[in-house]
Formats: C-alpha cells, structure tokens, sequence
C-alpha cells in the first residue's frame, strides 16, 4: 500500500465496496476528507492502526469475528471514542485482549478472561 493515499489504499483492497461506503468508513474512524488523500507511508502509528481496522472491517462480507490486541494504542481520546462507537454497532464477535476498561465496557464486551 506504499504511495497510495488512504482512499485509494482502501479501494485496491476492497474493489467490491462502493466508494460511498469506502468513504463513510474512514470518515467514522476520523480521516478527513483531506486525510483520504494522505500517502499511507506518510500515516501516523494511530492513522495506520485506523485504516488497518478499516480495511479489517471493510469488506463484503464483513469478517464475524475480530481479534483485537490493545487496539487503543496509539490512539488519541477522539480515535479511541470512534472506535468504540463503530464497534459498539458492529454485529460480529469481538475477542480483545485490553487493559482499558471503559473501552471494553463501551464495545459491549461482557465477559472477561483475566489473567495473572
């Protein structure tokens, strides 16, 4: 995906998705619409966690299941609040391994492994 902005990162990847959906997407984990045309080398850490999760949950089917490791990382409050909203609607399975509560209690996740 070097030298290809966010938009046309995402549609090389998922050509069956419509370009609407594409950009609604993104917009719900924040990238403007300036940000779409942002090179993905030039992206941040938390830009590429973001468009990383796009990409995850951008297909046609949408992926059942999820397995997230620390996916606030990197994330600032705003990122972290997007995610939480675009996954609390999500209608597929989550299994994360998490030290942010209030993340996990904002996505729904209602039972708990903990370990140590």
């Amino acid at each position: 995906l070097p030298g290809r902005g966010v938009l046309e990162a995402f549609r090389e990847a998922h050509p069956e998705t419509h370009e609407a959906r594409a950009r609604e997407l993104l917009h719900a984990l924040l990238f403007t619409p300036a940000g779409l045309l942002t090179p993905v080398d030039a992206l941040s850490q938390g830009e590429r966690v973001r468009l990383a999760l796009a990409l995850a949950l951008g297909g046609d089917p949408t992926p059942s299941l999820l397995l997230l490791d620390e996916p606030t990382n990197h994330l600032d409050l705003a990122a972290v609040e997007a995610l939480e909203s675009l996954l609390s609607t999500w209608d597929g399975a989550l299994v994360v391994a998490s030290h942010d509560e209030d993340f996990l209690e904002g996505v729904g996740v209602d039972r708990f492994l903990r370990l140590g």
